[in-house]
Order: structure tokens, then C-alpha cells, then sequence
């Protein structure tokens, strides 16, 4: 009988996999590249809807092809997809355009989140060593934003050289990510009816309450990051600084990914993690200068990146392994719905309000914070046998 692929083997080709992944040129710049283009803030917002909204629809039918096709297969049709997105969106001229391009790149994102992290999960469980997930997240999110920080400096850079270079080189990388992603292997689970799938979610109440946390969460941290370029070119950053202070903030989340293993949270992270993130934020709005504001959202990001490991291990352990994609698919539908209202709501309120706009998230932050006392028990218990 064949022996199974030793843990370092896949673990390093994973954790590749993931680096490239994340080498997103462009993820500091692509509101400024489309500003640029003559695009209001307003109408970027726009765009972004388009992203979610691609992402509401595709979420759970690219998720089930993933269980059901297999994780690292969904992987590499999601990386093509986003290269050739990629390149095309450097032919954008209008919003109309601009969105129909960012929909395309949503589509490719849609096919790999939730297979990845259920191609994770599934291979520990072959190892028998599912009980080291938080560890191998923590890591994970470490690599992916360490790759971020350089991707997110030299696309800065990059930017000011030429719009095909940043472009391109998030074409090329995804490109070696799909390649890669074939060689993942992993058993698909066995095939489940569409009916099947949304009835074991909806049973289980600890799993519909910690997907509804976690997508508030993803949703409301996302828009913080993607409008931070606004805020802080505002502030008077070059695109370069701007690259470079992004960076950091994702080397900040890196080495709270490093640590996330070594710490012992509790439940109690759920709420204070919101509070905490509030006043970076708040503290980032009324700062006078880029660099102070940058100094207020260092530890914010250093705290996220120490918080989501267990967030997400508290999803992954109630999700069921034959549907474990599509559970992580349907929680970035939530947080696409989200998001379709949250992301041009906050632009436009950033083209009157300026960084001040940052102080009306508080309230959303807070609320979040309270609603944890509702899931408190659901991140410590076992969830109960199938």
C-alpha cells in the first residue's frame, strides 16, 4: 500500500502555494490606479460592489465544485481566472468597465477561498493531526502576509514605474500559484445532494452564529484596509509611501500569525478584538500626519493577525468535512452581502468626510464586540459528533 506524502512535503508546497497567492502588486494602489483612470471614490465603491456581488452568486456554487471536483482543482481554475483578470483590467476606461473587470478577478478569488483552508484542514486530518490547525493558520497567515508586505512595497514602487508592471507581475505569480496548486493532491470528499449541504448548516446554530460573527468581522476590517490607501494618501503619502506603509501594516499582521500559536486567547478575544481594532482605527482618523496614523494602525493589524487563526479554527471545527469548502464558501457570501452595502457606503462617506469618516465605523466595531457573548460557548466546546 502507498505510503502518504510526508507532512513537510505538501506543508511547504502549500505554504507556497499561499505566498503567491497573496502577492497582490496592486492591493495597495488599485483604488488610486482607478482613481487615476477618472473614477470617483463614489464610483470605485461602485466596482467594489460588482466584486461582492460576483462573489454573493459565485460563493457557494464554486465552493460545492470544490468538494466535489476537488479543492486544489477549484484552486487553479481560480488562479487562471485571475490572471487573465488581471491583465485585462489594465484596458479599463469607466466604471462600467471597471466593474465588469473587478467581477471577473471576484469570480477567479471565489474558487479558491474555502477550498484552500478546506485543503488545509482535510490534509492535517489524513496526517491525523487536525488539532494543530490554529498552529498551521497562524503560519499560514503568516506567509500570506509576509508575501503581502514585499508584494504590497514593490507594487507601491512598481506603480510609479508603469500600471503593466503591477499588473503583470499579479498575472505571472498567479499563474506559478495554479501550477503549483495541481500538485496539492488531497482526497475530495464524497459528493452531497445541494439540499443536503444547506440543511447541515443550517442545523447547526453554533456554525450559523460564528459564520455570521466572522463574515461582520471580515467585512468590516476589509473595508478599513482597502480605504486605508485613501486615507493615507489624504494624509499626504506618495504612492510609494503609501506601498510601503501597507506593507508594513501587513508584517505587523505577520507576526501576529507567528505568535497567534503561542498565545492563549479564550473566548474573551471575540469581544475585546473589536474594541481594540476600533481604537487603532479612531486613533488612525484623527491623526494629522500619515506616519502617526500608520503608527495607530500598526498594532491594530499586529492584533488581527494574532485573532484570526482562532477565529477561523472555531469555524472549521463545527464545518463538516464533506462539505467544508462550502461552508467557507457561504461565509464569504455573507461577507460579500456585507460588504455590498458597507464598501460604497463608507467611500462616499470618505469623498465629504475625509479620514474623519473612519470614526463612524466605531459604532459597527462596538456592536460586534457586544454580539460575541453569543458565540462565546460555541469557540470553546467541541462541536457535537455526526
Amino acid at each position: 500500500m502507498q505510503q502518504p506524502q510526508p507532512w513537510p512535503s505538501w506543508r511547504r508546497r502549500f505554504f507556497t502555494f499561499s505566498a503567491l497567492n497573496f502577492a497582490r502588486f496592486d492591493a495597495a494602489v488599485w483604488i488610486l490606479f482607478l482613481r487615476g483612470r477618472g473614477l470617483s471614490l463614489a464610483a470605485v465603491g461602485g466596482a467594489e460592489v460588482a466584486y461582492h456581488v460576483a462573489g454573493l452568486l459565485a460563493q457557494v456554487p464554486t465552493g460545492l465544485f470544490a468538494d466535489r471536483r476537488g479543492r486544489a482543482v477549484a484552486m487553479t481554475v481560480g488562479c487562471a481566472v485571475g490572471a487573465v483578470a488581471s491583465l485585462l483590467l489594465l484596458t479599463v476606461h469607466g466604471a462600467l468597465a471597471a466593474a465588469a473587470v473587478i467581477a471577473l478577478s471576484s469570480l477567479g478569488a471565489t474558487f479558491v477561498a474555502g477550498a484552500d483552508r478546506g485543503l488545509l484542514y482535510a490534509r492535517l486530518a489524513e496526517d491525523g493531526r487536525q488539532g494543530s490547525y490554529r498552529e498551521a493558520a497562524g503560519r499560514v497567515l503568516a506567509v500570506e502576509d509576509a508575501t503581502g508586505t514585499v508584494a504590497s512595497a514593490l507594487g507601491g514602487w512598481l506603480a510609479g514605474v508603469s500600471w503593466t508592471l503591477v499588473m503583470g507581475a499579479r498575472a505571472i505569480v498567479l499563474m506559478g500559484a495554479g501550477t503549483l496548486a495541481t500538485q496539492l493532491g488531497g482526497t475530495p470528499p464524497p459528493p452531497v445532494p445541494l439540499r443536503a449541504a444547506a440543511s447541515a448548516a443550517l442545523r447547526s446554530r453554533p456554525l450559523r452564529r460564528l459564520t455570521l460573527y466572522a463574515a461582520g468581522y471580515a467585512a468590516l476590517t476589509t473595508t478599513a484596509h482597502l480605504w486605508a490607501q485613501v486615507l493615507l494618501a489624504d494624509q499626504g503619502a506618495s504612492l510609494a509611501a503609501v506601498g510601503a506603509s501597507l506593507a508594513a501594516a501587513q508584517l505587523a499582521s505577520s507576526a501576529g500569525g507567528l505568535l497567534a500559536p503561542r498565545l492563549r486567547l479564550g473566548s474573551r478575544a471575540f469581544a475585546w478584538t473589536p474594541v481594540l481594532l476600533a481604537v487603532a482605527w479612531a486613533a488612525a482618523a484623527l491623526a494629522p500626519t500619515a506616519l502617526l496614523a500608520l503608527g495607530a494602525i500598526l498594532p491594530g493589524f499586529l492584533v488581527e493577525g494574532i485573532f484570526y487563526p482562532q477565529m477561523e479554527t472555531a469555524v472549521q471545527r463545527h464545518a463538516p468535512e464533506a462539505l467544508r469548502a462550502s461552508v467557507l464558501s457561504a461565509q464569504s457570501a455573507l461577507f460579500s452581502l456585507a460588504m455590498i452595502g458597507l464598501f460604497p457606503l463608507f467611500g462616499a462617506l470618505l469623498d465629504h468626510l475625509g479620514p474623519h469618516a473612519y470614526l463612524l465605523l466605531l459604532p459597527p466595531w462596538l456592536a460586534l464586540a457586544g454580539a460575541s457573548r453569543w458565540i462565546a460557548r460555541d469557540t470553546t466546546e467541541e462541536p457535537a459528533a455526526s
